[in-house]
């Protein structure tokens, strides 16, 4: 019988594990305080970038909401400010 390599596989399920633990890190990295910062500079888009990753950390907590709804107004985007975030996903 021929022996299976499992070598393979086995690298196959340490990405898939790694890709998993990574994704939540790469969110976790947004922050309150950088979103704020890209509004006082006048970079909307990226805030809303920086709030949306708040808020993919902590769907919860109210700040990643907040921000990300001043910098939708700020921008012009009013109807988006008004909105579920997830009515647009």
């Amino acid at each position: 019988m021929k022996k299976f390599d499992r070598q393979p596989i086995r690298a196959a399920a340490v990405l898939i594990i790694l890709l998993f633990v990574a994704a939540p890190a790469a969110a976790a990295e947004c922050t309150p305080e950088q979103g704020q910062l890209f509004i006082d500079q006048g970079r909307f888009d990226k805030a809303i970038r920086e709030f949306s990753g708040v808020i993919d950390a902590e769907p919860t907590e109210v700040e990643g909401y907040r921000g990300r709804i001043e910098a939708e107004l700020l921008v012009g985007r009013y109807s988006d400010g008004c909105t579920s975030p997830r009515s647009r996903a």
